[in-house]
């Protein structure tokens, strides 16, 4: 195992990825929220590979990072979802106006 695999960092690159899509949920960025989820994919499949059960002091501090990955997911994935229902609803009401102005002679 080289350092660069070593759980506590790939733990670390998960966090800070996950961090910066929280950032760029918060700013709106929604842009930059895409190739950061391909790297955090990336990093999760690299993590898998490891599969070297830690100590029980390495749990320990893993632990933490992991509650603290949990909670800035579940704020990203909020944050998405509310983008994605405004997006719905901006959707559906552009459609809504094409109908009736088809309808009534409109463009």
């Amino acid at each position: 195992m080289t350092n660069l695999d070593h759980p506590v960092l790939c733990y670390q690159q998960l966090s800070d990825l996950c961090a910066q899509m929280l950032q760029a949920a918060r700013d709106a960025d929604w842009d930059r929220i895409g190739p950061l989820e391909i790297s955090y994919s990336s990093e999760v499949q690299r993590l898998d590979r490891l599969a070297v059960p830690p100590s029980p002091e390495l749990r320990a501090k893993l632990a933490d990072m992991i509650r603290h990955i949990l909670v800035d997911e579940s704020e990203v994935r909020s944050m998405v979802a509310q983008r994605m229902s405004q997006l719905s609803a901006l959707a559906s009401s552009a459609g809504t106006e094409r109908k009736l102005a088809r309808a009534y002679g409109g463009r």
